[in-house]
C-alpha cells in the first residue's frame, strides 16, 4: 500500500467508530437481503451450484465440521473429474483444500501439507484460468502465492501473488482489498508493506461504506459473521500498528452488530479486549518474535467469519 499519514488519535478514533457504524448500520436490516455479486455469479451453473459435492462443502464449511473435510475434498475431486468444464467445482475444490491448509488436522506434517498446498495452488489457478471474469478468485489465489513465495524465498512467486491481488482489488475492491490488507499485515511493522496494509484496509472500509449492500461488506448466507470476524482482524491490525484507541474501537464494534448474539467467537473477542494493551505493547517493542498472532494466522481464520 501507499504510506498513509493518519489523523491525530482523537480524530482517528472518531474515524474508526464512524466507519464501523456505517458498516454495522448497513448490515443491520437491509430492505432485502443482498444478492450475489456479478463476480460471485460468474461461471456458475445450476449443475455446479446444485451438485451434491458443492452442497456438502458449504454445509460442512458453515458448520466448521473439520472431520468432514477428507470426504468433502474427495467428493469435489470426483465432481471436478466428472465435470472438468465447471469452474465453480474446481474453485470449491481449491477452497476446501485451502480450509485444510489454514486449519490443518492434528499432527499433520510436511508430507501431507506439501501436496495439499500444491493442490490449492493448482485448483485456484485452474479456476481463475477457466473463469477470468470472477475477480474474487484473486482474494484466495494471491495470498497463497505470496505466502508460498515468503516460505520458499521465491521473490518472483511473491510478486506474482501481489500482482494478482492488485489486479483483483482494482476490479472488485469490496472483496479483494481486504485480502490485500490481510497478506500485507504480516509484513514487519513500520515497513512500506505494512503501511500499505493500513491504507488498503482504510480503502476497503471506504468502498464498503459506499457499497453497503455488497455481499463482501455484510453478513450473509456464506459468511454469517463476516462483520464480526472482520472487526477482530481490523482490531488486530490497528493494535499491531500501535493505535490502542482504534484497536479497541474496532473490537468493541463487533458487540453492536446484528449477528453478535449468535456468533461462536464471542470469547475470542473478550480475550482481545482484555489483552489489547498488551497486544499493542508487544507489537511495538523491539522484539518481533513476541508479536501477538493475528487472527488471520490462527485456526479460526476461516471460521471466525464463516461458521454459523
Amino acid at each position: 500500500m501507499n504510506r498513509v499519514t493518519y489523523p491525530r488519535p482523537a480524530a482517528r478514533l472518531r474515524w474508526a467508530f464512524a466507519s464501523l457504524t456505517s458498516l454495522a448500520v448497513s448490515c443491520a436490516a437491509p430492505a432485502t437481503p443482498p444478492g450475489p455479486s456479478a463476480d460471485a455469479l460468474a461461471c456458475r451453473s445450476a449443475l455446479s451450484t446444485g451438485h451434491p459435492a458443492s452442497v456438502a462443502f458449504w454445509a460442512a464449511f458453515e458448520a466448521n465440521d473439520r472431520a468432514a473435510r477428507p470426504a468433502i475434498v474427495a467428493g469435489l475431486e470426483a465432481a471436478h473429474a466428472e465435470h472438468p468444464a465447471e469452474p465453480e467445482l474446481e474453485l470449491l475444490l481449491g477452497l476446501a483444500q485451502l480450509w485444510s491448509l489454514a486449519d490443518p488436522p492434528e499432527g499433520a506434517g510436511a508430507s501431507e501439507m506439501g501436496p495439499l498446498a500444491a493442490g490449492v495452488l493448482q485448483h485456484l489457478q485452474g479456476a481463475q484460468d477457466a473463469c477470468p471474469t470472477d475477480a474474487r478468485i484473486a482474494a484466495w489465489l494471491g495470498p497463497v502465492l505470496v505466502r508460498m513465495g515468503r516460505l520458499t524465498g521465491n521473490a518472483a512467486l511473491k510478486a506474482q501473488g501481489m500482482g494478482i491481488l492488485e489486479e483483483g482489488a482494482a476490479r472488485n475492491p469490496e472483496f479483494v482489498l481486504f485480502s490485500l490488507a490481510m497478506v500485507l499485515a504480516e509484513e514487519p511493522v513500520g515497513s512500506p508493506e505494512f503501511d500499505r496494509a493500513m491504507s488498503s484496509l482504510r480503502d476497503n472500509i471506504d468502498v464498503c461504506g459506499a457499497s453497503a449492500d455488497d455481499p463482501a461488506c455484510t453478513n450473509g448466507p456464506r459468511a454469517a459473521h463476516n462483520v464480526e470476524g472482520s472487526s477482530i482482524f481490523m482490531g488486530d491490525l490497528f493494535a499491531r500498528a500501535g493505535d490502542l484507541a482504534s484497536a479497541r474501537a474496532f473490537y468493541e464494534s463487533a458487540r453492536g452488530t446484528p449477528g453478535y448474539a449468535s456468533w461462536n467467537d464471542q470469547a475470542l473477542l473478550d480475550e482481545r479486549l482484555a489483552t489489547v494493551e498488551t497486544r499493542v505493547r508487544l507489537s511495538q517493542d523491539a522484539d518481533p518474535t513476541n508479536d501477538p498472532t493475528m487472527v488471520t494466522s490462527t485456526p479460526q481464520a476461516c471460521s471466525v467469519c464463516h461458521a454459523d
